[in-house]
């Protein structure tokens, strides 16, 4: 019986002490500082994203709008128009639930293309008669 209590004192003193410390407030305020300063930085990226996908959107309507007054001043056979028609379509629904600005440009790119593609079909159509 002598053995078993002496070999458990033993045991416990051979067991290392823990050299875990409880966190000082400081260490804590740290940490909280590292993961503020993460979080705001994924808020950031997750921004940026968000209006770079705007930003494309947008420039879709603003390229129908060039590309139905380049249609006008100098097409040829209506490429310019039937590119603008093509972006003003791709504008228009990417973003027409917001019906800001670029809705209404993308409105008249659209606007200009159709013209000037009707005003480039009719001579076409007359010839062919």
């Amino acid at each position: 019986m002598v053995k078993s209590l002496s070999s458990g004192v033993t045991n416990m003193q051979k067991m290392k002490k823990s050299k875990s410390k409880p966190r000082s407030q400081r260490s804590i305020e740290h940490e909280n500082e590292r993961n503020r300063i993460i979080q705001e930085e994924e808020e950031r990226k997750n921004r940026k994203k968000q209006s770079n996908k705007l930003l494309g959107d947008r420039l879709f309507c603003y390229y129908s709008l060039s590309l139905g007054i380049l249609a006008w001043l100098f097409d040829y056979l209506g490429i310019f128009a039937i590119l603008s028609v093509a972006m003003g379509i791709y504008g228009f629904l990417r973003v027409r639930e917001k019906k800001g600005r670029d809705y209404y440009v993308a409105i008249i790119g659209l606007v200009l293309g159709i013209t000037r593609l009707i005003t480039e079909i009719i001579p076409l159509l007359q010839q062919m008669k």
